[in-house]
């Protein structure tokens, strides 16, 4: 977990329950408007995540 991966044994559920949370913090905390940016952004990260290494 020292570069940045999500465990092997991390729930999918988690995952997307991670990005949602992302999503309704933009929106309902700072109350922006989510942008394909955004999107964009946290695929990227998800992704970057559970990449095989």
């Amino acid at each position: 977990m020292l570069r940045g991966e999500i465990a092997a044994g991390t729930p999918v559920d988690l995952i997307l329950d991670a990005r949602a949370g992302a999503v309704f913090f933009h929106v309902g905390l700072v109350g922006e408007h989510p942008e394909q940016q955004l999107a964009a952004l946290l695929a990227t990260v998800v992704a970057k995540g559970i990449e095989v290494r």
